[in-house]
């Protein structure tokens, strides 16, 4: 697949590799943590993952503030 510009493989497959072994959804910053990057770079690349569809995004609502994106992978259709 072509990625779009400024977008690496190599981070791609890294950010779906550490979703793939999780059990819950996590947010952003959770996974930048998790995999010491910058926040704004994963969330590009989940952006993009969610934009095709490999992976769900859920909006978690807090008791004040906007509502937190967490991301998944998407449930594999048969």
């Amino acid at each position: 697949d072509d990625l779009p510009k400024g977008l690496h493989l190599l981070t791609l497959e890294q950010i779906l590799s550490f979703l793939l072994k999780q059990d819950q959804a996590l947010s952003c910053r959770q996974i930048a943590s998790a995999l010491n990057m910058s926040g704004i770079t994963v969330w590009r690349y989940l952006e993009f993952l969610a934009g095709s569809g490999r992976i769900k995004v859920e909006l978690v609502y807090g008791p004040v503030g906007r509502p937190t994106k967490h991301y998944r992978i998407s449930p594999q259709i048969p």
